[in-house]
């Protein structure tokens, strides 16, 4: 009777551990997952900024040789 008792109480541990080693994992590959986006979602936005950056730069280039070409033609 004893015996029975405590298989049973394991087997209903093991049962309850192996659940919540099963959430435990879930939940680590879940916010794994989370994380994961998050770092492609902030790299796509430095990427992005330092698109607009360089096309700053361009732009302001484009204009500072523009002005020189029509300064070189107005003296």
């Amino acid at each position: 009777m004893y015996s029975a008792f405590f298989l049973s109480s394991f087997f209903l541990a093991c049962l309850f551990l192996n659940s919540e080693l099963s959430l435990l994992r879930f939940s680590f590959f879940h916010w794994l997952k989370i994380l994961s986006v998050q770092i492609l979602v902030f790299s796509e936005h430095v990427v992005w900024n330092v698109h607009l950056f360089s096309s700053t730069l361009l732009f302001i280039k484009n204009v500072v040789v523009v002005v020189g070409v029509c300064g070189m033609f107005v003296s």
